[in-house]
């Protein structure tokens, strides 16, 4: 129990860094030299809400606020620098599972 409860805190620790509280939202990342990208992941903001990083009013604006293409919403937006237009990649286009 106090490794679940270690690992939890932890968890919690880290995730406070990637809560951009001026948008409630959560960043997708910190690089390793410090850089934030604060591109959409879907699935770090359903978790956050189902497990209760974020609750209540907030919860609520953030699924309020999530990006959704017009096919639903995609893993992670916006499209990553590198993907042409043409042939966008799968995690940016889509959401599993496949």
């Amino acid at each position: 129990m106090k490794a679940y409860i270690h690992s939890h805190k932890g968890i919690l620790t880290f995730l406070s860094f990637l809560y951009n509280s001026d948008k409630n939202t959560f960043n997708y990342l910190i690089d390793h030299q410090g850089k934030v990208d604060t591109s959409q992941e879907a699935l770090g903001l359903s978790f956050a809400v189902m497990f209760g990083i974020i609750d209540g009013e907030k919860a609520k604006q953030l699924v309020k606020n999530a990006v959704v293409s017009k096919y639903g919403i995609t893993s992670i937006t916006p499209d990553f620098p590198w993907y042409p237009k043409e042939m966008p990649g799968d995690i940016t286009i889509s959401f599993g599972p496949w």
